[in-house]
């Protein structure tokens, strides 16, 4: 699922590129980027009651790099 999701904002950000000026695609990836950073952080994992956990967990942070990495290829 989350291959199938990356290779989709590939495909948008190929599309928008060739669609649009290089500032307007680049601010549209940021913007996408930015909106992955809050939601991995939104919520906490792994603790008692919301206290103790961490913010993001590997594989959320996997994910994020992952999402910038082919948004800037």
């Amino acid at each position: 699922m989350i291959d199938d999701v990356l290779l989709r904002a590939g495909e948008a950000a190929a599309l928008l590129a060739a669609r649009v000026d290089e500032g307007e695609a680049g601010a549209y990836k940021h913007w996408l980027i930015k909106i992955a950073e809050q939601v991995v952080g939104a919520a906490s994992s792994g603790g008692l009651l919301g206290l103790g956990g961490e913010t993001v967990s590997d594989s959320e942070r996997r994910f994020r790099d992952r999402l910038a990495h082919v948004l800037n290829d």
